[in-house]
């Protein structure tokens, strides 16, 4: 009988066994304990059985136990005739034998006609005697013979209370029999979650056009599917795989009656979704071809490009460029308004030079962003619209300095200059088939080969993708239609080259630094190492988020050339790694060109200031001064300037001279068109009075803040106010009153203008100062303003406040840092990290609060030597989040910012690999830290940071086995000889061990390629790693992995053949 026979039998049995023996028992109790049922009646109301007959008509399945054999073979819950006759660790096969045509039955045997002989055995049972002779000399106390063993204590106290509670307890279960039976089916009916599931699916029933009840009944499955299996405590895969069997019905039913296309689109983007964790790569190829004919849109095709390009089994170059290609062309002539056209087009552009980038193609990546910058930012004029393209491709084919490149002035220029040929670096000579040093080799031409060459170049005839034609990049370039566009384009070049982006408050730039396909540890530099550097938290914040800039140079030159321990921070190679010159000239030539422009972009013009100074300050003052001649009204270029002599150059004094000059230009009684102008004094008051606490100068600072309202700045009175030290000096009440109502002031007017929000967390941080000053330095002054100022920002909710909130929460958390490391004030680490947690909270991916958030942690002795303390842990929301649902939690949506991201996986990775052994780091648990991180279901899936740090992880624990064989080894034959069957025993206990490390190192690899098969770097990896060559079976691997790279279309410079 086949396995599904036998397993329909299973259930079918055991139902009907069970019905059978419920029927009865209520039967025979209902009769003799009652007579309120009619003896003739036919039907039985079964109140206690299974709850999932009430739900589904049948067991739950995953309740059904397996069966067991008890004496003879036969099972338990079936007849005589059962056996099982196959087993396996998931399933066992039950056959009947007397319907087996292989057997025979004794009924068909020649003696069935022949009766039986034996008489039947009668067992006597014994039962207690009523008439005992109490005058016989022995009196039994317990009849029968007790069938198990008793256990009986030396004591007689303990013999007592043995006693006393085996009475206790026969009294409870005879308590427990007399008591009414529980009416569970009436809980069920009454359980909140079910009540509220039905709710959900009446309202489908009655309104199956309604989209919303369909994703609201849909999204409650997870609540009422976890509240089905209360009984279970572990999440299995199994588990997962049916909440997704049943989400993808339900969308399916959904589809069935929907038409509305907004409805359809996002009820097939969430079927999309939910199949991809279940189903196959064929059967998501053909559900994507159903539905991209039919129903499309943005949010659609952006989850096809990610299967497209992540699909290890289908996966080539040159059909997901042709996907790209179609996309971008769908959507840059989709007629949309234009913020959101620039911002779905920009995105998708990010996304495909990302990918010719990491696939090894670095000349057309970068030639496609020269040509969307030099096509937007560098256009002439003069020209019209039809005319553009041709025209462009004659400035292309021209081969004059594009952006980047030395010499370079922009397409409006009209310069004829060429540059000078270049001479390709010879690449060294490679046997053949000789995949070590070929591996070398290609490494060296992607260090010093990654730029586009020009037909006078001198390159390699052999390689065809040296020279970039128009034609490489005409499909890929289109023009930007609105203001915000152009901000767009800039901040994804930058993310492109592996720096932050720069407009802080734009929500897209901030969600794209989180995308997987796009995320690197460079892009969420913050306060590297806390312990150590506890300037990074005062350091100045402006803008562009300059120390964020300053920290990701740096690190990215330090790193550069490094082969030390892996960990998350090791990044993939951007641009910013491999031609940082291109990317110095390409940001100060992108930020020059804005200055011409009648409104200029400050923004980029501190940001190339601020990449330039983390490099060489000379060079950033150099650049400041030229920015100032062509914008000297500009107070937040002089403060940059300032700023670099600060922080780069280390001159204190230089940067006050520079600030009281700025300061000292602000006019009073400005008109309102100038009070823009007038706001940015506030950044040059935040950096001079910071910079000055950073020195604990507590009295300069202070002063400073009282002549905020100064209008211009008095720099007589500052000198007089900070050489005197006499207390008449000190700044009056009415003048701290006046501060803080000016600071008030200005935190209104900002909140209320879109350009003055970025200054928010700038005033907040002020105010906080204000009142920790003049409150004797006490931490519970400035945590009662930013309190308060929450409190106002909450009143306006939206996607630019959230940013606004989100930086106050920041600089809230950096000053309750800066007043413990950096100001040496007393404090309570306990309260400390409550502050910073229930910023946290809020904030979960917030690189500079997990950082602050862990260091706390430390301090108050919050963290486990074997587990870290979940940031939820204090949460009043139960674990298995059932109790605290409501009738309405299902149709509340999420908190913003509340889910995970490749940020705070990156962290928590972070976090375990420096966790000392004495606390509880083991090799297990980093590796188990490694398999959440690139679980399918986890954010870092397709991250390819995270798994290049994996992978070198699990490579550096090699020195580990070798060491420990070369050590034993010494001291086994210099001191124990003679003991020749311990030393085998351990080396082949290092054997297994090292055999075992070699499985983890390969296995962590191949699925690092299965994740990100685009990836060329994680190929390379194993041609580099020794340790992993032979891991992989040295040349026979080492060309398995070659003819992969090539059958997937990546981009290999030397020709081994």
């Amino acid at each position: 009988m086949s396995s599904s026979n036998s397993n329909i039998n299973h259930r079918g049995h055991q139902l009907l066994h069970h019905n059978s023996q419920e029927v009865r028992h209520r039967t025979s109790s209902s009769i003799s304990s009652s007579g309120k049922n009619d003896a003739s009646s036919l039907f039985i109301e079964d109140r206690r059985g299974d709850r999932r007959n009430v739900e589904f008509a049948a067991p739950d399945r995953y309740a059904v136990p397996r069966y067991y054999t008890v004496g003879g073979g036969a099972l338990i819950g079936l007849g005589p005739n059962y056996r099982i006759i196959s087993k396996s660790d998931t399933r066992r096969e039950v056959q009947n034998i007397g319907l087996d045509s292989g057997r025979k039955s004794r009924k068909q045997s020649l003696l069935a006609g022949l009766t039986e002989d034996d008489d039947s055995l009668i067992k006597v049972h014994s039962s207690p005697s009523q008439d005992d002779d109490l005058q016989r000399d022995f009196l039994r106390f317990s009849h029968g013979r007790p069938r198990k063993r008793r256990r009986f204590s030396n004591d007689l106290g303990g013999s007592a209370s043995s006693a006393e509670s085996a009475s206790d307890s026969s009294d409870g279960e005879r308590r427990q029999r007399e008591k009414p039976e529980q009416d569970t089916f009436d809980a069920f009916k009454n359980d909140p979650v079910h009540r509220r599931h039905m709710e959900l699916s009446r309202a489908t029933s009655e309104r199956p056009q309604d989209v919303n009840a369909w994703l609201t009944f849909i999204k409650y499955q997870e609540i009422s599917f976890s509240a089905r299996r209360e009984h279970r405590s572990t999440h299995s895969a199994a588990t997962s795989r049916s909440l997704a069997d049943l989400r993808i019905s339900l969308y399916e039913q959904a589809l069935s009656h929907v038409k509305d296309p907004a409805g359809r689109h996002a009820l097939i983007l969430g079927l999309m979704q939910e199949g991809s964790t279940i189903w196959d790569v064929q059967k998501q190829a053909s559900q994507w071809q159903v539905f991209l004919d039919k129903d499309s849109s943005y949010d659609l095709w952006i989850l096809y490009l990610n299967f497209m390009q992540s699909s290890a089994l289908k996966f080539n170059l040159d059909t997901c460029l042709q996907v790209y290609k179609r996309c971008l062309t769908k959507f840059s002539s989709s007629g949309h308004d234009g913020p959101l056209r620039d911002s779905q087009c920009v995105y998708l552009l990010l996304r495909l030079t990302l990918l010719l980038w990491q696939s090894g193609f670095t000349e057309r990546a970068l030639g496609v962003w020269q040509a969307m910058i030099e096509f937007n930012l560098f256009r002439p004029s003069q020209l019209s619209t039809d005319m553009v393209m041709s025209a462009f491709e004659q400035f292309w084919s021209s081969e004059v300095p594009r952006v980047g490149e030395d010499g370079a002035t922009g397409w409006c220029s009209n310069s004829n200059t060429e540059p000078e040929p270049k001479v390709d670096k010879q690449p060294p000579e490679v046997a053949v088939h000789n995949l070590t040093t070929w591996a070398r080799a290609e490494t060296d031409l992607e260090k010093h080969a990654s730029l586009p060459a020009r037909a006078l170049d001198d390159v390699p005839d052999d390689d065809p993708y040296r020279i970039l034609l128009f034609s490489d990049i005409q499909d890929f370039v289109f023009s930007i239609e609105s203001k915000q566009g152009f901000e767009l384009l800039r901040d994804a070049f930058l993310l492109f080259l592996g720096l932050p982006p720069c407009h802080l408050l734009l929500h897209e730039p901030r969600q794209w630094k989180e995308d997987p396909f796009i995320y690197t540890p460079s892009l969420a530099v913050s306060n590297p190492d806390i312990s150590t550097r506890t300037h990074a938290d005062t350091t100045t914040v402006v803008a562009t988020s300059l120390h964020d800039v300053f920290g990701t140079v740096k690190s990215s030159m330090a790193s550069s050339d490094s082969n030390t321990m892996p960990s998350p921070s090791s990044s993939s190679k951007r641009p910013v790694h491999v031609v940082l010159d291109f990317v110095r000239r390409a940001v100060s030539q992108t930020a020059r060109v804005a200055s011409k422009n009648a409104t200029p972009d400050e923004d980029m013009m501190e940001y190339a200031i601020a990449l330039e100074a983390g490099i060489d300050f000379k060079s950033a003052r150099k650049q400041a001064k030229s920015f100032l001649k062509k914008n000297p009204d500009s107070l937040r270029l002089y403060n940059v300037y300032a700023l670099v002599e600060n922080e780069a150059a280390g001159n204190f004094e230089a940067a006050e001279k520079v600030w009281s000059t700025a300061l000292s230009m602000r006019q009073p009684d400005l008109p309102f068109g100038n009070q823009r102008r007038d706001r940015d004094t506030l950044m040059l008051w935040w950096d001079w009075v910071f910079s000055s606490m950073k020195r604990k100068r507590f009295q300069h600072a202070r002063t400073l803040l009282s002549m905020i309202t100064d209008k211009p700045f008095d720099l007589d009175r500052f000198r007089q106010a900070e050489t005197s030290e006499d207390i008449t000096h000190m700044p009056s009440a009415a003048n701290q009153v006046k501060t803080e109502r000016y600071l008030r002031l200005e935190f209104s007017a900002c909140r209320v203008s879109r350009e003055g929000r970025m200054l928010l967390s700038v005033v907040a941080d002020l105010l906080a100062l204000h009142k920790y000053l003049y409150g004797t330095l006490r931490l519970g002054d400035a945590m009662e303003a930013y309190r308060d100022l929450l409190q106002e920002v909450k009143l306006n909710e939206t996607e630019e406040m959230d940013t606004v909130s989100e930086k106050i929460h920041q600089g809230r958390a950096q000053f309750v840092h800066a007043h413990s490391a950096v100001y040496a004030q007393p404090y309570r680490p306990r309260e400390s990290w409550q502050v910073i947690a229930d910023s946290t909270r809020l904030f979960p991916n917030n690189r500079t609060l997990l950082t602050l958030h862990h260091y706390f942690s430390q301090k108050s002795g919050l963290v486990d030597r074997l587990r870290q303390v979940d940031i939820d842990a204090d949460t009043t929301t139960p674990a298995d989040g059932v109790e605290a649902v409501t009738a309405e939690a299902a149709t509340i949506p999420p908190r913003r910012g509340e889910e995970n991201k490749v940020t705070s996986v990156e962290f928590n990775l972070e976090v375990e690999l420096n966790r000392p052994s004495y606390a509880g780091s083991t090799d297990h648990s980093i590796r188990a830290a490694f398999r959440r991180a690139t679980d399918q279901n986890s954010p870092g899936f397709h991250c390819i940071d995270i798994w290049k740090s994996y992978i070198k992880w699990e490579s550096s624990l090699r020195s580990l086995v070798v060491g420990l064989d070369v050590l034993e080894d010494d001291e086994e034959q210099q001191q124990h000889k003679k003991k020749k069957h311990a030393q085998q025993t351990r080396q082949h206990q290092n054997q297994q061990q090292q055999k075992q490390r070699l499985t983890n190192l390969t296995g962590a690899f191949y699925a690092a390629i299965r994740a990100c098969p685009w990836s060329k770097e994680l190929y390379m990896v194993a041609f580099a790693d020794d340790y992993l060559v032979a891991a992989l079976g040295n040349d026979d691997g080492l060309k398995r992995l070659h003819e992969s790279m090539m059958d997937r279309g990546l981009r290999l410079r030397t020709n081994i053949s």
